[in-house]
């Protein structure tokens, strides 16, 4: 039976309705089916992008190729990969000659990588369904009562109203991630427990922090059916005190102001339903050859939905690796792991070795620690900044098996030190794990 919300889509909004139904049927197709979806979406994209677009006709042109050089899914990585520093230099080059600021929405990202840039989405497809797809794993409405914690898209009055009334009888309240104070996690405690939302989304470190302050006060809340969390890689020490204080699964989803609705998990939790009937996710390696299920690698994007602004083999800075094994729920979308950090998020060792993994040192024992953060200075001695969970009666211990656990790592090759703080800030609801001044 359709309740209020999608009652609401078919009068108003038929054609995301009409997506979103098609995104349901895709996700249970044989596999062979999606991809025959994706190959036949990544063909018209490439022949859009070269007949309207300057910078992959020109960048296509002084290489060579042209859309019918690429006959199959192996000649894809032909195209070049697209950097950020495209974007940034050649902006108005990566503009469709079907834009218009009708059809487009800008959107800005980057700020905790240094190198901020802009993009173009196109308004033209109703992105928001992939939301709805992905609530539906969760066995919530997209409609339901929602609290968010992260930055207000809105901040005048009139827009909040109005954006209210739209949403009607939906209640949503928010916790602006611009500013948080107790005095502000109080008030939106209290509307919190009088709502009842369904669901609690926001960034992932703006969440943790709003349950760090729950935890210490021992302030009583409602338990949602799920919360979500997204923009930064979320830890097991995070997950769990989330779960902790919410008494409710903890979603991780994935995605980039450059392209929203990436991939995210089902309630089996065996990984992220990368959205592959909207987008295309490359793992290659340092030759540029696809990566191996198990191998990670960097993300490469293809936004199969957008003709405004189309991204074709972007490198998006993070690092990933594909699932070969299907999941349990029945979705037959391809599986990922969850994110674990950026590229430039590593540990180099003075003879050229590169550590990662270091952000699952915790992974053992989330329960020892509310949060940690690892810092690498200019002469490659790491120190890990640990806010301590002093209720937990063997956190010393703890952080020394950790301390173990990094030495040998680094083979005795650099100093480690450990260092118990208070709180450690997160940047907007971004936390880096892994902060280095080596380049």
């Amino acid at each position: 039976m359709l309740d209020i919300f999608f009652l609401k889509q078919i009068v108003f909004r038929p054609k995301a309705y009409r997506i979103f139904r098609t995104l349901l049927y895709n996700q249970i197709l044989p596999v062979d089916q999606l991809w025959e979806i994706n190959w036949h979406k990544r063909k018209n994209l490439l022949a859009h992008a070269y007949n309207t677009v300057p910078f992959y006709r020109e960048t296509y042109q002084s290489l060579g190729i042209t859309p019918q050089d690429i006959k199959n899914p192996e000649d894809w990585e032909i195209l070049p990969v697209v950097k950020r520093t495209d974007i940034a230099s050649a902006f108005n080059k990566f503009k469709s000659s079907h834009y218009s600021k009708r059809n487009s929405a800008i959107s800005s990202t980057g700020g905790s990588t240094g190198n901020p840039i802009k993009v173009l989405h196109d308004r033209r497809y109703p992105y928001e369904a992939l939301g709805w797809r992905m609530m539906s794993w969760w066995g919530i409405s997209p409609g339901a009562d929602t609290a968010f914690v992260r930055l207000l898209v809105r901040t005048k009055k009139l827009d909040i109203s109005i954006n209210n009334l739209i949403w009607l009888p939906t209640k949503r309240i928010w916790l602006d991630a611009a500013s948080i104070s107790p005095s502000q996690m109080d008030i939106f405690i209290q509307k919190y427990n009088q709502q009842k939302p369904q669901l609690l989304q926001g960034n992932t470190g703006n969440i943790h922090y709003l349950a760090l302050y729950i935890d210490k006060n021992s302030i009583p809340v409602h338990h949602p059916k799920g919360v979500s969390v997204t923009s930064c890689p979320i830890s097991s020490v995070e997950r769990s005190l989330i779960h902790k204080v919410f008494s409710a699964p903890v979603y991780d989803q994935y995605g980039c102001g450059e392209v929203y609705w990436i991939a995210a998990q089902c309630k089996e939790k065996g990984g992220l339903h990368i959205n592959s009937d909207t987008r295309y996710i490359e793992f290659m390696n340092e030759n540029g050859k696809q990566c191996m299920p198990g191998t990670p690698g960097k993300i490469i994007i293809t936004d199969l939905e957008n003709y405004i602004f189309p991204l074709i083999r972007y490198e998006n800075g993070d690092i990933g690796q594909a699932i070969q094994d299907p999941c349990a729920c029945g979705i037959t979308l391809p599986l990922m792991e969850p994110v674990k950090g950026r590229i430039n998020d590593l540990i180099r060792l003075p003879d050229g070795v590169v550590i990662s993994g270091l952000t699952k040192l915790f992974d053992d024992f989330p329960e020892a620690v509310h949060q940690f953060q690892i810092i690498q200075s200019r002469d490659y001695s790491i120190m890990i900044n640990i806010v301590p969970n002093y209720e937990y009666i063997n956190y010393e211990y703890i952080c020394n098996i950790v301390k173990q656990k990094l030495d040998l790592s680094v083979k005795g090759k650099v100093r480690t030190e450990i260092n118990l703080v208070n709180e450690i800030r997160s940047d907007r609801g971004k936390l880096r794990f892994i902060i280095s001044d080596i380049q």
